[in-house]
């Protein structure tokens, strides 16, 4: 909410009860702008939270949260980096395992690229890494492609 919302909106129903007569100049005006500062902190505060529930939305520093639930270590780096790996990682799921499906995972092992299918083999198109080094991003790959196809890197 923006500022003075909740001060606004407490004015507006205390006023529609015709207990109270909020003109501005009452303890009851200064006592609900007290009460309203104090829930203008938790909103934010809950607004945070909300945030960092979702790993696309997180705070850098739930990143490192995210990282630990999926088993990974924390790493340095640019937190839309580590975003994307994270959200590369959690795109997988069970019966996902088309070639496209594989190539929406990509970011999961540290790499924005491209992936195509010839001749019973992968190959992976790096564009960029994502906070890795190029053997870290390969062992992710051997992780993360299927076993029994052959990949390899252009």
């Amino acid at each position: 909410m923006t500022p003075g919302t909740i001060a606004r909106r407490m004015r507006e129903a205390l006023n529609a009860t015709r207990a109270f007569r909020l003109t501005g100049e009452t303890s009851a005006d200064w006592e609900t702008l007290a009460a309203a500062a104090g829930l203008e902190e938790l909103d934010a505060a809950l607004d945070a939270l909300k945030a960092d529930c979702f790993a696309a939305t997180a705070g850098a520093d739930q990143l490192d949260r995210w990282a630990r639930f999926l088993g990974e270590l924390p790493a340095p780096g640019d937190p839309e980096d580590r975003r994307q790996v994270l959200l590369g990682r959690l795109s997988q799921r069970p019966g996902g395992f088309t070639p496209a499906d594989f190539a929406r995972a990509l970011p999961g092992a540290g790499v924005l690229g491209t992936l195509q299918e010839a001749d019973g083999a992968l190959t992976v198109t790096v564009d960029r890494l994502l906070g890795v080094t190029q053997a870290q991003a390969d062992a992710a790959l051997d992780r993360l492609l299927p076993a029994h196809l052959p990949w390899s890197r252009a």
